[in-house]
């Protein structure tokens, strides 16, 4: 919003024809890209009424001369356990895929929870399917005091076959 305010001003004053170039209010906006970029990077585009248009990822608008475009953090459609960043275009949310948002604090925790946490807890949840799975064929193969055979006592669903299902104990 400060990019595009700037941008406004900037315009307007490069546009005034005064020949004295805002020098304070292009060191403000530089500064805010700088700023920018260290949550995800940006790419800009030099205009000629002096702004400057910032775009995220593969392309969305971050600003557009005096226009912004929101960002927002919502729970992804595929999994709503997930948090995912969307690009917010004509009041409609635009899912941006994870691996488009390189660079910066975000794009590093994005690659974080996919390259690293992700599959940490995958390794996790296969632990501990194990580890039931052998608790449950010991005792299967016991007796009680009366002489029936033992039962799972730890049940578990699998929704899909996948090893990333967690044991319910």
């Amino acid at each position: 919003l400060q990019i595009a305010s700037l941008n406004d001003k900037i315009s307007r004053l490069t546009g005034v024809g005064a020949g004295a170039s805002p020098n304070d209010l292009l060191d403000q906006r530089d500064q805010l890209i700088k700023d920018l970029n260290q949550y995800v990077k940006a790419t800009t585009i030099a205009q000629s009424d002096g702004s400057i248009n910032v775009f995220i990822g593969t392309g969305q608008n971050l600003v557009v001369g005096g226009e912004t475009f929101e960002l927002a953090a919502q729970p992804s459609k595929n999994d709503p356990q997930r948090t995912t960043v969307v690009y917010m275009q004509n009041n409609r949310e635009v899912y941006i895929p994870e691996d488009a948002l390189d660079g910066g604090l975000l794009g590093g925790l994005l690659a974080f929870r996919t390259d690293a946490l992700d599959a940490a807890q995958n390794s996790l949840a296969r632990v501990g399917l194990g580890l039931v799975e052998s608790f449950n064929d010991m005792h299967r193969a016991g007796m009680d005091l009366n002489g029936k055979l033992g039962q799972n006592l730890f049940d578990f669903a699998r929704s899909n076959g996948s090893s990333n299902d967690a044991p319910n104990m």
